[in-house]
């Protein structure tokens, strides 16, 4: 499972103040920007616990509708005076900021070295285990672009997932 990437923040519709949202992928989805001392971004989650979500310094606030990280979906807010950051869905997915940028959601393949980390209830045996995997974070490993012209370290806009059956 791919982690996508937390959503950009800012200080209101009018400000040219963004804060970036963090990477996702990886083992842990990266933080979102902080603003300031008092503002701190979502954080990524794991592989096996959803990112914190914040509002100013408050952490996971279930104030104006807002939805925390969970497994397999970003945190998030419907309503409030600011701009709310999404965090990035993902195995356990990021949490979302009121103020700064949203945390990015993990990834996930299923093989003998992550096999402990699924939620109970999971059915699957070793006989599903996937071989010759990866999961890369989306800060820091070059992988072809979607269009084929060249390589790029994270992806900016819709993500993409690229399997490849071998025979």
């Amino acid at each position: 499972m791919a982690g996508g990437g937390g959503g950009c923040g800012s200080q209101s519709t009018s400000s040219s103040r963004r804060y970036a949202g963090g990477y996702g992928g990886g083992t842990s989805g990266g933080t979102g920007s902080q603003r300031g001392t008092s503002y701190r971004g979502g954080t990524g989650g794991s592989a096996s616990a959803a990112g914190t979500s914040y509002n100013g310094s408050t952490s996971n606030p279930t104030n104006y509708g807002a939805s925390l990280a969970a497994f397999g979906s970003g945190g998030g807010r419907t309503s409030g005076t600011n701009r709310t950051a999404g965090g990035g869905g993902g195995w356990y997915g990021g949490g979302f900021s009121a103020s700064g940028g949203g945390g990015g959601g993990s990834g996930y393949v299923y093989n003998s070295s992550t096999s402990g980390n699924y939620p109970s209830g999971c059915l699957l045996g070793s006989s599903y285990y996937l071989s010759s995997t990866s999961n890369l974070a989306g800060n820091s490993t070059s992988v072809p672009k979607v269009d084929g012209t060249g390589t790029e370290t994270g992806h900016s806009g819709d993500g993409y997932v690229r399997i490849t059956m071998l025979s």
